[in-house]
């Protein structure tokens, strides 16, 4: 009887394990965290490195590039000392990150695939071209 209740235990524990990492909402985010995804999405940004096909193309990217998400839902980027804002919103279940420009009016979508109280993951399509973006919060 005891082989059996260790046994039950083991299932019941893997089972919750198998669960809880099932439900994690971005590939690569954390399993669990305190702080609302809002919360960690509010930030200074700036880029630690930017991936294509394999390739690290962060020379390509200024390296003043600042993305501000504020808890209004606004946001303004610096990069090459031009600065641009707009709104920011959460789409398809907070999976993805959409910003438009004020201005222009222009929508970029990011999927997020990771999102840390300082670290933030997105990934973005441009004519077939996979672009990954790895940053971090600003020092």
């Amino acid at each position: 009887m005891n082989i059996m209740k260790k046994l039950l235990s083991a299932i019941i524990i893997l089972s919750m394990v198998i669960g809880i990492n099932s439900c994690k909402k971005y590939p690569d985010g954390p399993l669990l965290s305190l702080r609302s995804k809002t919360a960690r999405m509010v930030n200074e940004w700036v880029i630690d490195k930017v991936m294509s096909k394999g390739v690290d193309v962060t020379d390509q990217y200024p390296k003043d590039y600042l993305l501000s998400l504020k808890k209004d839902d606004t946001y303004s980027k610096t990069d090459n000392a031009i600065v641009s804002d707009g709104k920011w919103v959460f789409l398809d279940k907070k999976s993805q990150l959409q910003l438009t420009e004020t201005k222009s009016g222009t929508q970029y979508v990011f999927t997020i695939l990771r999102l840390k109280n300082k670290e933030l993951t997105l990934e973005q399509v441009v004519n077939t071209e996979t672009i990954t973006f790895y940053m971090v919060v600003k020092p």
